[in-house]
């Protein structure tokens, strides 16, 4: 396939798939991420869409022949993923996503150690130019890379857990949607590890790559409709709703009105000052 450079977008390569995107694609910028940073371990994982099995395994397969370990975390949040990046010993990662973007999408995002994402600026506009100037291929090593497979989610969510105080949580009824994506499930495993009192109302609680709803972006006027609507029939306190991959969380109140996000980064950076005196946001 020819590359469209237009995939590249200021943060990440997002393109419909398979005319824009595809396994072959997704192998070359994989070689232009190992040429450019020289990893020795890395993190790969995936959200739930259809096409991300078999792109997982085109970018795990250009790892291993370049002989670059893998962590394969499978199915998880884009959160988790950079959870498992920061708190692993490796050098990057990528995860296979499109995060809110329609059905027919897939992509990549990249970091390096520490979780430091790579943006156009650190690296991705290189990557670019190497696939599209033929630039990009990595000899095949004498020694595979080894893959061994990792579950973070425990981890993930002791330290999400650790950010409050536990003890203050009151119960709630809590409408959760999770746009057919995994973080119902993450909610409801936290809920269970730490005995919270908090019940749950699940809606696409269970992840498909289909999107039958169309697609998985709650800030989309017309997918908040359910969720605002279910939060009045079970006169819940609280609605929740994530983006496909979790990377994006928005919330809605007691009376079913949906809060902007700019409302609880106001709130957010509140908290967050009053252990950092005299920070800024």
């Amino acid at each position: 396939m020819q590359l469209n450079t237009s995939i590249f977008k200021s943060y990440d390569v997002r393109g419909v798939y398979p005319t824009e995107f595809d396994e072959e694609i997704a192998g070359k910028i994989t070689q232009s991420y190992i040429k450019l940073f020289n990893p020795k371990k890395v993190v790969l994982g995936r959200d739930v869409r259809e096409s991300g099995e078999s792109l997982f395994n085109s970018i795990l397969n250009a790892f291993v022949n370049a002989g670059v370990d893998v962590f394969d975390i499978g199915v998880v949040s884009t959160d988790e993923f950079y959870f498992a990046v920061g708190n692993n010993d490796v050098d990057g990662g990528i995860t296979v996503s499109a995060s809110h973007n329609p059905r027919e999408y897939n992509g990549m995002n990249f970091c390096k150690r520490d979780a430091e994402p790579i943006s156009g600026e650190t690296g991705l506009s290189q990557m670019r130019d190497m696939v599209a100037s033929n630039n990009y291929v990595v000899p095949n090593a004498e020694t595979k890379g080894k893959v061994e497979k990792l579950s973070v989610r425990d981890a993930f969510i002791k330290n999400a857990a650790a950010f409050v105080d536990l003890s203050v949580i009151k119960p709630m009824k809590i409408v959760a949607n999770a746009n057919f994506g995994v973080d119902f499930e993450i909610l409801k495993k936290a809920v269970e590890m730490f005995n919270l009192p908090l019940t749950l109302v699940p809606l696409n609680e269970k992840p498909d790559g289909t999107f039958p709803k169309g697609p998985p972006n709650p800030l989309l006027p017309e997918n908040r409709k359910e969720t605002l609507a279910l939060i009045k029939q079970e006169d819940a306190d609280l609605g929740v709703s994530w983006d496909a991959d979790g990377d994006r969380c928005f919330f809605a109140d007691e009376n079913g009105n949906f809060i902007e996000g700019y409302f609880v980064t106001a709130i957010l950076a509140k908290e967050i000052l009053k252990k950092h005196k005299g920070g800024k946001i």
